[in-house]
């Protein structure tokens, strides 16, 4: 890998941060609505995306049309699920603690090669391994036990995890909550197995930027319909008329804005990267992006269980950079264009 190519990935690693972190503060303090949050990134994203696909070489002919427009609407639908699945998650619980759960997708992607009658190699079994004992030592540090209790955010049953007689109220809504974050973003990493195949056959088969223009339109569109058709009292920037107050816009233009150019850039810097380095390389350096969010969740938001959380997370981290480092993603995507 060239040093081009690191440095736009160091780029795009901190741009990936710099946007879960100011989405979470945003959600923290009720800027915007999730559905005005998904909007926003997604349509002020695509001046950005237009611009480098105007000023670069990014507008590459398409090398296979029909696998190349089939894997842009699969990674456009599968995205609908992985991006409000990471808005919900953080808007229950603290990044530090689903981000690394969010984390899990390279194992998915990698453990899905049995599917093709294949096996992951050393270093995916070792990343397996780091990543499973990182996710388990993870949610026991939550006080979740025993397997019954570690897949429960699986679960869709109204069993309760815990009995109101021993917990308070506002302590029993907590432990809901974060039940629920960890399901989402559970949710979340398996679109992202999907998600990972799809931006692999998009990189290998036409226009990076293309597909991502087309995507972003796509989910725009989608965002913005379901958010004018809820109710005005759920809008925090746009009105009941569909008008936006420009009062708040005021208030708050810089997170507003910061979460557009943080989304922007860092399909930009990482999107490039496909182009000068293997896809595996930039599967392992994406997943720096959980260990740089969470220690900037503890300096910028203030989440006072990073300290704890950060030894599974390093095994998490250490664990998804083996995987990504498995060319699972390739041999799938092999496997679909043959």
């Amino acid at each position: 890998m060239g040093a081009l190519a690191l440095v736009l990935m160091a780029l795009g690693i901190c741009m990936m941060a710099g946007h879960q972190l100011t989405q979470k503060w945003i959600l923290t303090n009720q800027v915007l609505s999730k559905g005005e949050i998904l909007v926003i990134q997604h349509g002020l994203g695509i001046p950005i995306l237009i611009s480098a696909f105007l000023w670069s070489d990014w507008g590459e002919y398409q090398v296979n049309p029909k696998m190349f427009w089939g894997a842009v609407a699969g990674t456009s639908l599968v995205n609908v699920l992985i991006q409000y699945a990471n808005v919900k998650s953080r808007q229950l619980a603290e990044i530090s603690l689903v981000a690394p759960i969010q984390a899990m997708t390279p194992l998915l992607l990698t453990a899905s090669v049995v599917l093709f009658r294949e096996f992951p190699s050393r270093i995916g079994l070792a990343g397996i391994i780091l990543t499973s004992f990182g996710v388990y030592v993870h949610l026991r540090g939550e006080n979740v036990k025993g397997l019954k209790e570690l897949f429960a955010p699986l679960g869709f049953g109204v069993r309760r995890l815990l009995r109101t007689d021993f917990i308070s109220p506002d302590e029993y809504d907590k432990a809901c909550n974060k039940r629920t974050a960890l399901r989402w973003a559970f949710f979340s990493a398996l679109g992202g197995t999907f998600g990972l195949i799809f931006d692999a056959l998009v990189a290998r088969n036409g226009s990076v930027a293309t597909g991502f223009i087309v995507q972003s339109i796509f989910l725009t569109s989608w965002f913005a319909t379901l958010n004018l058709n809820r109710e005005g009292g759920e809008r925090k920037l746009i009105s009941a008329s569909g008008v936006a107050s420009m009062g708040h816009f005021k208030k708050y233009w810089k997170a507003i804005i910061g979460l557009a150019v943080f989304w922007g850039l860092h399909l930009i810097f990482v999107q490039t990267s496909f182009r000068l380095a293997q896809i595996a390389y930039i599967g392992t350096l994406k997943r720096l992006t959980i260990l740089v969010a969470v220690i900037g969740a503890y300096f910028f938001l203030g989440e006072k269980r990073v300290k704890r959380r950060i030894w599974p997370v390093l095994s998490i981290t250490a664990g998804a950079v083996l995987l990504a480092s498995d060319p699972a993603a390739n041999r799938i995507a092999t496997f679909i264009e043959d």
